[in-house]
């Protein structure tokens, strides 16, 4: 894998870690230890990922061969992937709403006889009118729709493929101009439409020019890009109206696009050398974003219990920056040393598994 998508992706998962951090450390009621975080812009690093995706997809395809069974096993790696990693957190994370609400679901997502049904969608990530049960799951839903159109795709060849991704970015424009964009994508139809698909569609077009060798003006993109986003990130603000998934793809998405092209092709030419914590961070990205919420809930639910024997300064909720910034130090450290353990742990070894199922089964 490129050294640079693996320090993207290490980034992208810490500034989805500082925002849900900086989430719950800072309460409506008081302030924040930074007043209005920066890092609540954090979300940004999904808009990361989604572009990463796109070129990965066109990346790892590139040389294979077109047609139905490639295709096929082409989509059986990414629900490798996905699946059971977020089976797991998805399933730790049921356990956790049965602690604390006395049911399988949070109440505000279902209750009574609609926690079953909505649990099946949960769990084979499929949308509806409610977030998964584990909240971040949401990304993953947009992520399978991508891969499984992607793969459909691919049994016809590359030509059918960016002709299906340019009539696809017609229609999600055709939609914006026509009627306001859905904050959040409740069915197929309205997933299909999401103006974060564009996102996956630049990183499929960053990917066909990388695989080309179309390297023009990469320093020039990646200063730019670079510098676009540290600015949108700095102004913040964008969270407000239905219109914020298409702003978000505009401020956000754009640049991401610029970075990752010009710091792909900056490797292709020169190298880089990045140091290799800052690649292992990549490489447990994907543990860490699924896992670090509840890292984060139960540290503070902990906390919580702990007030009754911890002086004032230091109770969580209480007034005063000292609580706030020793429950991000903390929260940080734990997700990033429980990702660490459960990659090398789990997420490894069962990557491995799979990997050595379908060798034999290629032999036999």
């Amino acid at each position: 894998m490129l050294k640079s998508i693996q320090f993207l992706r290490g980034v992208a998962v810490i500034l989805v870690l500082l925002f849900h951090l900086f989430s719950q450390a800072c309460l409506p009621d008081k302030n924040c230890p930074s007043g209005d975080s920066f890092f609540f812009e954090g979300y940004a690093g999904v808009d990361i990922f989604f572009v990463i995706s796109g070129f990965i997809m066109v990346y790892i395809s590139w040389t294979a061969k077109p047609g139905l069974i490639e295709a096929a096993k082409f989509f059986r790696k990414r629900v490798y992937r996905i699946y059971p990693i977020w089976w797991i957190f998805a399933s730790l994370m049921i356990l956790a709403s049965y602690i604390i609400y006395g049911q399988f679901a949070p109440p505000d997502y279902a209750t009574g006889t609609d926690i079953f049904p909505y649990l099946v969608k949960s769990y084979l990530l499929y949308p509806q009118s409610e977030f998964p049960v584990l909240a971040i799951g949401w990304t993953l839903i947009h992520e399978m729709l991508f891969y499984t159109l992607f793969s459909i795709c691919f049994i016809f060849g590359r030509r059918v493929l960016f002709i299906f991704l340019l009539i696809w970015s017609l229609l999600i424009l055709g939609t914006l101009a026509l009627a306001e964009p859905i904050a959040h994508a409740g069915n197929i139809f309205e997933l299909f439409l999401s103006p974060l698909n564009i996102e996956f569609i630049l990183g499929c077009l960053i990917g066909y020019l990388y695989c080309k060798n179309i390297m023009r003006y990469a320093s020039v993109c990646l200063i730019m890009g670079t510098g676009l986003f540290i600015i949108a990130f700095y102004i913040g603000g964008y969270t407000t109206g239905p219109g914020f998934y298409f702003t978000r793809v505009v401020v956000y998405g754009l640049p991401s696009a610029m970075i990752i092209y010009g710091l792909v092709n900056l490797e292709k030419k020169a190298g880089l050398n990045i140091p290799s914590p800052l690649i292992h961070l990549g490489n447990i990205s994907y543990s860490l974003y699924l896992s670090h919420m509840l890292v984060i809930l139960s540290l503070r639910e902990i906390w919580k219990m702990a007030n009754g024997v911890l002086p004032n300064f230091l109770q969580f909720g209480q007034t005063g920056p000292i609580d706030e910034l020793l429950f991000i130090l903390f929260g940080l450290l734990g997700s990033l040393i429980f990702a660490h353990l459960f990659y090398i742990r789990v997420e490894k070894p069962l990557m491995q598994a799979f990997k050595t199922k379908r060798i034999a089964k290629t032999v036999a």
